[in-house]
């Protein structure tokens, strides 16, 4: 996606908080843990899913459109970056412009939890942590 190690940070730490990394991870209440393979996906179920969470019914769809083109599952990885990218280009455009115009590494983790995710937030001082830890591991690769 072409993104600085700055701005990617900025994602895979809001990544690491939300999901750790797992594309099949549900959560709610009712889903403990990383990988929820019993989870029926289902659009309506405000169930955030996946690396990013997606909860909303629209970009929940989308997730599924994207995985029904692409002949796989809403939980393979590839679906969900695939489809990731395709948000940023599209639905969440603006939101990401925001995070691409951020300033800083702290103001693109929070634009990204805020903006683009819809978290809000809690849990952003956790979210800036992990991003800072993985730019110092990315900064020199």
């Amino acid at each position: 996606m072409g993104l600085s190690v700055g701005f990617a940070s900025a994602v895979c730490g809001n990544i690491k908080r939300e999901s750790a990394f797992s594309s099949t991870n549900a959560q709610d209440d009712s889903y403990p843990g990383l990988n929820n393979p019993e989870y029926n996906y289902r659009i309506h179920d405000k169930v955030g899913y996946g690396l990013i969470q997606w909860t909303y019914f629209t970009r929940k769809e989308g997730l599924k459109n994207k995985a029904d083109e692409m002949n796989t599952i809403v939980g393979d990885v590839g679906t969900q970056l695939a489809y990731f990218r395709d948000e940023t280009k599209g639905i969440c455009n603006s939101e990401w412009r925001k995070i691409l115009n951020s300033a800083s590494l702290d103001e693109a983790t929070t634009k990204f939890a805020i903006d683009f995710e819809g978290a809000g937030k809690p849990a952003l001082s956790e979210r800036k942590k992990f991003a800072k830890l993985i730019y110092r591991m990315m900064k020199n690769l």
